[in-house]
């Protein structure tokens, strides 16, 4: 049963919804005429003892209380309140439920019953208005002028809650579905097909109130089944799982990490730039495309890595590989000498490496591999960030991107940099970000493999979690 609470200090209102989403219960608590703010939450507290005793309360769906202060609306005293009512009420469901509540915003839980309100209008009447005109069965008293008596809408906006919950649930479960199979229910988790290790039994463990996951044959585990939907879900059913769910509001992102981003970074492409992805190309940029060719390079690859060289100034005799932030603009570039007997191989600009490299072409909705160089990145895929070095500092506009959009990360660093490889694996883990492992074997990087090869090598990397990384820390010491 599905327990929907619409709590304030004056009225709070109270629906339990069966497992069809039917009403079996809707009664109001109203502490208007008492004064003191614990007495209230005592009242609130009775109340719920009562329907402990007599329902079995499955899932607690509370309404969000507001966090800001908006003109025309609940004084700032008012919002401190609620938030602390909020607070108490949730910890007293969870002290007698044992369940942890749920909480749906209220605009969320309209839209997702299926209520609009039309701009001008007062939500709470047209919350009313739906819940009589739809539910037969929901009781109104009405005083001698025709309006609701205290605490009937209330008592709608704790419907509401309850039935987005329930329809949330559902909604959740049948996206699932789509991705990983029809499941069979065990108590409070459902079981489907692992779409990781393909066992043939159902021991894909997902627990819809808290988004856990676990295969029971593979180990593979996780606190966030968004990820599984990301990796093995279709664009729609990524896009609708984010819709029902809502997004987390980054905003204050930086308050996570230790120091902020630095200012955006614009450069300008060297002198003497030539594009090598054009179709004809001058005497002059024959060597560097040879070059590119020795190295397994293709057409289709200096395309899409944009790649040039310069024919004069600084960086004459190199290979330039540029890099462009979400905006289109030039944020670094790499340069290489393809000439052999050139002394340093590679000479970058004098700019900060605090930047994502060639963010305007990564797709953060699927997992990213994350390597040292840009020769590496070429080898690995289009969806490959390269660290220009073996370090991912906890600071980084990098890392924050990560967590911003809570991509799973498979990292495939050399193999002289095992100790370094292991820090940035550990400070993703404190994120709760998902990592994988790739072992490249006795490569020496993974730009001197073949694609094909990093390929196999990708399709065999090792989920690390915080089970097993100490595991893996001990072996990568011997």
């Amino acid at each position: 049963m599905i327990l929907g609470l619409d709590i304030s200090t004056s009225i709070t209102g109270i629906t339990i919804l069966d497992n069809n989403g039917s009403i079996i219960y809707c009664d109001h608590v109203d502490m208007r005429k008492e004064k003191n703010f614990f007495k209230k939450a005592t009242m609130i507290e009775e109340k719920l003892g009562l329907i402990y005793h007599n329902f079995e309360i499955s899932k607690v769906y509370i309404e969000q209380s507001l966090q800001s202060f908006r003109s025309g609306f609940s004084s700032a005293q008012t919002l401190s309140l609620l938030s602390k009512i909020n607070g108490i009420v949730s910890w007293q469901c969870y002290k007698i439920f044992g369940k942890e509540p749920q909480y749906l915003a209220a605009i969320s839980a309209r839209k997702l019953v299926g209520i609009k309100v039309p701009k001008g209008q007062k939500a709470k009447k047209v919350v009313m208005k739906f819940v009589v005109d739809n539910l037969e069965d929901f009781e109104v008293e009405y005083t001698r002028h025709g309006n609701p008596r205290p605490g009937y809408e209330d008592r709608a906006d704790s419907y509401v809650i309850a039935k987005a919950g329930y329809i949330n649930e559902r909604q959740k479960l049948k996206i699932l579905a789509n991705v990983l199979g029809a499941p069979y229910r065990s108590n409070s988790e459902y079981l489907f097909s692992c779409p990781y290790c393909e066992h043939h039994k159902r021991k894909f463990s997902v627990n819809l109130e808290k988004g856990y996951y676990k295969c029971w044959v593979c180990d593979t585990r996780g606190k966030n089944i968004y990820r599984v939907i990301r990796r093995f879900g279709t664009s729609h059913d990524k896009s609708q799982w984010r819709e029902i769910t809502g997004t987390v509001n980054y905003d204050k992102l930086e308050d996570l990490f230790a120091e902020q981003i630095e200012e955006k970074q614009i450069l300008e492409m060297p002198e003497g730039f030539i594009s090598l992805a054009n179709k004809d190309i001058p005497t002059t940029g024959f060597a560097a495309r040879n070059y590119l060719r020795k190295r397994g390079v293709t057409k289709q690859d200096i395309v899409w890595w944009k790649m040039g060289y310069c024919s004069k100034g600084d960086y004459e005799g190199r290979i330039i590989i540029p890099s462009f932030d979400d905006e289109g603009d030039l944020n670094y570039f790499v340069s290489r000498s393809y000439d052999r007997k050139a002394y340093p191989k590679y000479k970058n600009p004098p700019a900060s490496k605090n930047i994502i490299f060639n963010d305007l072409f990564v797709d953060w909705s699927s997992d990213i591999i994350l390597v040292e160089g840009v020769f590496d990145a070429v080898v690995a895929g289009r969806n490959t960030v390269p660290l220009l070095g073996s370090t991912l500092k906890q600071h980084s506009g990098l890392l924050q991107k990560i967590v911003k959009e809570d991509a799973g990360v498979y990292i495939a660093l050399d193999p002289d940099a095992k100790k370094k490889e292991l820090e940035i694996i550990k400070t993703l883990l404190d994120f709760d970000i998902e990592v994988w492992k790739v072992d490249i074997g006795d490569n020496e990087d993974v730009g001197s493999m073949s694609k094909q090869n990093f390929q196999k090598c990708l399709n065999n990397a090792t989920l690390i979690t915080t089970d097993n990384y100490l595991m893996l820390t001990l072996s990568m010491s011997v």
